[in-house]
């Protein structure tokens, strides 16, 4: 019940492929690298920055929104849509 409040209140356009939750995923996966790489496994390390380069590209190409403004996200929906996202600073 509480999620399903919170799906359709608070993060109805982030529950789907995200922007921030992607780009932490590619930052992840480049610190994994490190520690592959720190631990002799090279192979691993390489295959880690290889997935992390590719869901960079992937977000950028794909859900970066250019504008006049200075552009801004979007999330990608089931069906493909991308609905444009913008965050709100806090209050003082």
């Amino acid at each position: 019940m509480l999620l399903d409040l919170l799906t359709h209140f608070c993060l109805c356009t982030d529950i789907h492929k995200a922007p921030s939750l992607n780009a932490a995923n590619a930052w992840m996966m480049r610190s994994s690298a490190l520690i592959a790489q720190g631990l002799g496994d090279n192979a691993t390390a390489a295959m880690l920055r290889a997935a992390a380069d590719k869901l960079s590209a992937l977000v950028r190409s794909k859900l970066y929104v250019g504008g006049d403004a200075g552009g801004f996200w979007a999330c990608e929906q089931p069906d493909g849509t991308l609905v444009q996202v913008r965050s709100v600073p806090p209050g003082p």
